[in-house]
């Protein structure tokens, strides 16, 4: 049986969490376009300069939009796991000026 870390960022507040979950889509949006389209480049300078076929081009694409798609999901845990930290710090630091 495993047991629940603990975690500050736990216990924010619900408009908190919203917050964290917006920013960290966001981050995620604008990068993930950014390889998305790094991918769609990539794609067609290698095959136009080796003159691969269809079959082999259509592998090179899965292959780097699956590396882009999980490079966007570990940015995005990160992100979140980031704003989540950071209000969490934020919220200790009032919590300890209001004390």
């Amino acid at each position: 049986m495993a047991f629940p870390k603990s975690d500050p960022a736990a216990a924010l507040p619900r408009p908190l969490v919203v917050i964290a979950w917006l920013n960290a889509l966001g981050v995620t949006v604008l990068v993930a376009t950014e390889l998305v389209m790094l991918s769609i480049s990539l794609d067609w300078a290698i095959a136009g300069l080796f003159h691969f076929q269809i079959g082999l081009t259509y592998g090179l694409i899965a292959t780097s939009f699956a590396a882009s798609a999980a490079a966007s999901w570990y940015l995005f845990r990160r992100a979140l796991q980031t704003e989540r930290q950071a209000i969490a710090a934020s919220q200790s630091a009032l919590d300890a000026a209001d004390a």
